[in-house]
């Protein structure tokens, strides 16, 4: 067996069951969302490598297909670090009036949707979410957040972008800052006192005469 199958498996069959619990739970409380596909149906999705996208494709969809990245962490991990240009839909809203709404419109505009988490645990519940009310162009990333991120570091080497912080103009400031350190520490040099040598002065003879 494949370690990239195995490691499916691994979080595959766990991950299914705690979808099909979200599932249930969802239509319990969701009744006016229609579902197109079965709980079956959606589980069998899981074996259609269609609807995964490794790290090394990442790029290459990005690069030549319309793609949008949805990060369902929470809202605190994403403003903390999250991929470029991803929105953060926490997966617990993921059939958020509002939320659905606005997926279903990037799907209307052509978009491919690719869905992750911090781990394929976390991203696999929305996803099969998505599929099972018929979102057909929903795709999930199957590895780690850091895996994605170390993707996105690689393509901006690659591509030689101009880096968020300009570091040239940043040294620059740092050795001017240091300049100005260094003036401002030097001692400052006194001339040295001018030694004054006393003379003796020596009376003047008076002078002798008479009448």
């Amino acid at each position: 067996m494949e370690k990239s199958t195995l490691k499916k498996l691994v979080w595959g069959i766990p991950a299914a069951i705690i979808t099909i619990a979200i599932i249930v739970t969802v239509a319990l409380y969701s009744p006016d969302i229609p579902y197109e596909l079965t709980a079956e149906q959606t589980l069998n999705e899981l074996s259609n490598k269609d609807n995964f996208v490794n790290q090394e494709a990442v790029g290459q969809l990005k690069n030549t297909a319309k793609v949008v990245f949805i990060d369902v962490r929470n809202q605190k991990e994403y403003n903390f670090r999250h991929f470029s240009e991803a929105i953060n839909v926490p997966a617990e809203k993921i059939l958020n009036e509002n939320y659905l709404e606005s997926i279903r419109q990037m799907e209307q505009e052509g978009n491919s949707i690719v869905i992750y988490g911090t781990v394929p645990n976390q991203a696999v519940g929305p996803w099969m979410l998505l599929k099972q009310i018929g979102i057909t162009s929903v795709k999930m990333f199957d590895g780690t957040f850091e895996q994605l991120m170390s993707e996105q570091q690689l393509s901006l080497t690659i591509n030689n972008e101009v880096p968020l912080i300009d570091t040239s103009a940043l040294n620059k400031k740092v050795e001017i800052a240091k300049v100005e350190v260094g003036k401002a520490k030097a001692p400052k040099t006194e001339a040295p006192k001018k030694v004054v040598i006393p003379t003796r002065v020596e009376p003047e003879p008076e002078s002798g005469g008479g009448c």
